[in-house]
């Protein structure tokens, strides 16, 4: 609910950002790509709680993006990080897998690899946003590149609202069958 306001408030923005600016082919190509991404993750999102613990999963998605973004930035970017800066986003992502439970059993509780590699995936759709938003504000103000993101999710999550009628946001009991149906579809739409 929170994308399709923000959605709302910030396209008339969008719009006159977009159309106060000689934005070339290859800035478009790369809002393209960063709403790829982020459609990505989202659809790939309850894929990996449904089949992983949300506090094994989560810092894994993020440790990656963590990881990655530093790498990425040196290689395609030519930044450069000092050692110190290096041993801040080694902790940081040693920190994260930890706490994960990735790199350490605890008793009678282990890590749920199924999950592993949709999680490993969304961590490269945060990295692949990341990385192309970069790009993408050398053509759009930061407000705007919020709004490519709303797009995106409004993109995907529409089918499963238009499914519904929009009913699915206001279920509060299992007493109406057809809104049970439809947050069943809605689940099952996002997880299969």
């Amino acid at each position: 609910m929170i994308h399709i306001t923000s959605f709302v408030i910030l396209l008339p923005y969008f719009i006159a950002d977009v159309a106060s600016r000689s934005i070339s082919l290859s800035g478009y190509l790369f809002m393209l790509l960063s709403m790829g991404f982020q459609m990505g993750y989202l659809f790939l999102l309850p894929i990996v709680y449904r089949q992983g613990e949300m506090s094994q999963m989560y810092p894994i998605m993020r440790g990656m993006g963590a990881l990655l973004v530093p790498l990425f930035s040196v290689w395609i970017y030519d930044e450069s990080l000092s050692l110190v800066g290096w041993v801040g986003v080694s902790c940081i992502v040693l920190g994260l897998f930890a706490i994960s439970g990735f790199m350490k059993k605890q008793r009678g509780a282990s890590v749920s690899f199924r999950g592993i590699i949709p999680a490993l995936m969304v961590g490269l759709c945060i990295t692949g946003y990341v990385m192309t938003d970069k790009m993408v504000l050398q053509s759009l103000s930061p407000m705007s590149i919020i709004e490519l993101s709303n797009i995106a999710y409004v993109i995907v999550l529409s089918p499963a609202v238009s499914v519904c009628n929009g009913s699915c946001a206001v279920v509060t009991s299992g007493s109406d069958s057809r809104n049970r149906h439809c947050v069943w579809y809605n689940a099952r739409y996002f997880l299969t």
